[in-house]
Order: structure tokens, then C-alpha cells, then sequence
């Protein structure tokens, strides 16, 4: 009987060790077949390439984690092979697949984690900016889809985490802060997260704005289009559930505009490198990252002026943020003749110089409770 159970385990490790074999000669083979890509459209980032063997990066070991790297970034049929674990892990019954968690209605939830170390380092360095600026400050801080749809989550998913960064923010921060957990939860049960990526629609930067202005803007002021219904974000990424529906991305124009806007980016030499006449990127609806319709997606500095505002003059706000702004900024900058977004990934030059160019009399740190506990770059704001 035992021989029988030793013959029979043999067999099928024999099985598996050729069911391996074969499978890592097939995908050598295809490696050298197919060309290397530079660029997932998919996850939206450049992939790593074959790393150069030379001497010291063999010796000292920095080789073989860049050749993981390669191996994980150019693996043939990644992006089918990741489909299928995300299919087999569903069908399992897994709650998540390390990246994101399934939750309900075709809700895919970022796993994220909170630097509280960095957390307190960033309150201190926007509250050491606004001791020595000069200027009106607010901190406006953005809860996860996770921290307001919490019952969209599957069962004992913890969002404490999210809730301590909080009152971290609040016990540490000596500005005014507008905390939109309340407002948000209060929309639940619209349309205000992305099912398929991290950020709010444009429906939820409305409810903020409303929240934030005292003009008590209302819906029935605005058009709103549907400009795609396409929209596959950075969450499906993580999963490529062959399954999940596109979200949708809203534009929301005032009914009664009595202002047009001119829309000009500056790279982090303050080389002007792209001008438009709208808020809006048209291109951007024809590839995959969707989001980046707004503003043009991610860039050292944007300009928003009133056309016909003269630079220096009148009302204006800098905005230092991360890409929630980019729905956001279309509805505050009705109220101001200027609107300077810099986002402090890209950007390491003074602030000052910034607000003293333009004139600044108003400045919005807009983030979301992640980006704001995990960003190293807030630091660069007091260079």
C-alpha cells in the first residue's frame, strides 16, 4: 500500500516537474521570439528592459534584481496569464488577489497601506509652508473609494488604517483642514468612485466643490455629458477581470458660462509645452488612460487663466496636488482669474517664485488621504 502511495506521488512530481519545465522552455523560447515592449498601455508606465550585464552589477547583485524585474515586466501573455489568476482566485473564492479587493457591484478596491511616519513629516511640512508664506491656506483631504463605499467591501476588509491617517491629519495639521468623509458618505450611493479606478468622478469633485465654495453651486446649473463609457482604470489593471464593466467619465459644464479658459503646461524648467482652450483633453478619450482627459493628466505646473486675465492681477489660487485635482480644478476656477496646479512629483523649483509671479493670495493642498501619507515629494515645498 505504501509502495503504492510512493509510486503514485513519484508520478505526479514527475508530472509537475515536466509540466514546469516545459512551461518555462516554452516562455524562453517565446522571450526571444517576441520584441521586448517599452510601454504597457495597459498599466500606464514604462516597462523595465533587458538590463546590461555589466561587472559590477553582476557582482554586487543590482543585475539579477533588474533581470526580475525584466522577466516580470516582459513575460509573454502577462497580461492574459494575469486574467486568468484573477479569474481562478474569484472562482476560489479569494477576497482579493494582493493588489486590489473584489467588492460588490463590480467594485475593484486599491490594497493600499498608510506611511504614518511620512504622514506627520508632510502635515509638518505644509504647516512650516503656510508659517512662512504669507498666503490663505486650506488642506483638503480625499478618503479612498474604500473609506466612503465601506459596504461595497467584502467582509472583515479592515479601513481602520484609513481612519487613524485621519485623525493623524487633523491632530497634527495647524491650518484649516476640510476633511470630505462626511460629505462623500452622504453620496454613497451615487456615482462618485470609479468602479474600475482609484480616483472620484467627476460627480464626487462636484460634491466637493459644493462643499468647499460659498457660491452653494447646484447640479441643475451644469450640462453633463457622458464624453466615454469606455473607461477601464488603474484598479482593472491590477486585475483584468475579463468580466467588469467600463466606468463612465462625466463632463460637467456651467450652464450659464460666462467665462472661457485657456489651459497652458510647463515642464519642471518652467518650459512652456503645451497650450489648450478647454479644461479638457480630447485626445486622451482615444487610449486607455481616460483620466487623463482632465488637464492633460500629470505635469510638473498647469496654468488655468480666465482669458483676458492679466497674469500677477486679481484673484488667483496655487493648487499643490495630486491627480484628484484634475476633475477638480474645472469647478473652482470659475471663482478665481487664475488657477496654478503644481504637482510636487515633478516639480522641485521654489514656491515662492510661483506664488510671487502670479500673485497668489490663496493656496488649496488638495490630496488623497494615500497620496498625502505616502508622498516623499512634499518636502520640496519648502526648498
Amino acid at each position: 500500500m505504501n509502495n503504492d502511495k510512493k509510486k503514485n506521488d513519484n508520478i505526479r512530481y514527475i508530472i509537475i516537474s515536466v509540466f514546469f519545465i516545459v512551461t518555462v522552455l516554452t516562455f524562453t523560447v517565446l522571450s526571444f521570439i517576441i520584441s521586448d515592449s517599452d510601454f504597457s498601455e495597459n498599466e500606464n508606465r514604462k516597462l523595465n528592459l533587458m538590463p546590461v550585464p555589466e561587472a559590477s552589477a553582476v557582482i554586487y547583485g543590482s543585475f539579477t534584481k533588474d533581470f526580475e524585474k525584466y522577466v516580470q515586466d516582459q513575460f509573454p501573455g502577462r497580461d492574459r496569464f494575469m486574467s486568468l489568476k484573477t479569474t481562478a482566485e474569484l472562482a476560489a473564492g479569494k477576497k482579493d488577489n494582493g493588489l486590489v479587493y473584489f467588492g460588490a457591484d463590480g467594485y475593484l478596491f486599491s490594497v493600499d497601506s498608510i506611511d504614518t511616519d511620512q504622514l506627520k513629516e508632510n502635515i509638518d511640512s505644509i504647516n512650516t509652508f503656510a508659517g512662512r508664506c504669507g498666503a490663505d491656506i486650506t488642506l483638503m483631504v480625499v478618503p479612498t473609494a474604500a473609506g466612503v463605499l465601506n459596504e461595497k467591501l467584502p467582509v472583515q476588509i479592515p479601513y481602520r488604517e484609513e481612519e487613524e491617517a485621519f485623525d493623524c491629519v487633523t491632530e497634527n495639521g495647524k491650518i484649516p483642514i476640510t476633511d470630505l468623509r462626511k460629505v462623500l458618505r452622504e453620496k454613497s450611493d451615487e456615482y462618485i468612485y470609479y468602479r474600475t479606478d482609484h480616483h472620484w468622478t467627476t460627480l464626487g469633485a462636484f460634491y466637493a466643490y459644493q462643499y468647499l465654495s460659498e457660491k452653494n453651486p447646484q447640479k441643475e446649473d451644469y450640462s453633463i455629458t457622458e464624453v466615454s463609457d469606455r473607461f477601464l482604470g488603474t484598479n482593472y489593471s491590477k486585475a483584468l477581470m475579463s468580466s467588469i464593466q467600463p466606468d463612465s467619465i462625466l463632463r460637467f459644464d456651467p450652464k450659464d458660462a460666462e467665462n472661457s479658459f485657456s489651459v497652458e503646461i510647463f515642464d519642471s524648467a518652467g518650459k512652456s509645452i503645451k497650450r489648450m482652450d478647454s479644461f479638457y483633453d480630447e485626445e486622451y478619450l482615444k487610449v486607455k488612460d481616460k483620466y487623463s482627459y482632465f488637464l492633460s493628466g500629470n505635469n510638473p505646473v498647469t496654468v488655468v487663466k480666465k482669458n483676458g486675465a492679466a497674469e500677477g492681477e486679481g484673484n488667483n489660487l496655487l493648487v499643490v496636488k495630486d491627480s484628484f485635482a484634475h476633475c477638480f480644478i474645472p469647478f473652482i476656477a470659475e471663482e478665481y482669474d487664475t488657477v496654478i496646479a503644481v504637482d510636487m512629483r515633478y516639480y522641485r523649483n521654489n514656491l515662492e517664485d510661483i506664488m510671487e509671479k502670479y500673485g497668489i493670495d490663496r493656496v488649496l493642498f488638495l490630496y488623497n488621504i494615500v497620496n498625502l501619507s505616502n508622498d516623499t515629494n512634499l518636502v520640496f515645498i519648502n526648498r
